[in-house]
């Protein structure tokens, strides 16, 4: 899952998508393709027009593979991201942070 609040998160895979869809749609595993429909989300594989049954607490339900979202991180800070198959806070928990520091003159 990655941080998306910021206005210098963009998705080149789906340019079209909101902070808000793609969060949604990493936090999903892309169970979800997105928070509502866009041009590569149609509106019944979205959270609010869902026609499924609703993702179990655990991700037993979505996809083993998901090819995610390609992102392009336009401001300085610190991005953080992890992965939430794997977060149960042992050995195999996966987070990281990047940090994007101003171009120097």
């Amino acid at each position: 899952v990655v941080s998306t609040q910021s206005t210098g998160v963009k998705s080149l895979t789906a340019p079209d998508a909101t902070p808000k869809a793609i969060a949604v749609s990493l936090a999903s595993a892309g169970y979800y393709c997105g928070y509502d429909a866009y041009s590569t989300c149609s509106v019944e594989q979205s959270l609010v027009g869902n026609t499924r049954d609703a993702l179990q607490g655990q991700l037993n339900n979505a996809n083993a593979s998901y090819s995610g979202h390609v992102l392009k991180v336009k401001g300085s800070g610190r991005y953080h991201y992890m992965c939430t198959r794997n977060n149960n806070l042992t050995n195999r928990s996966q987070k990281r942070t990047i940090k994007k520091k101003k171009k120097e003159k």
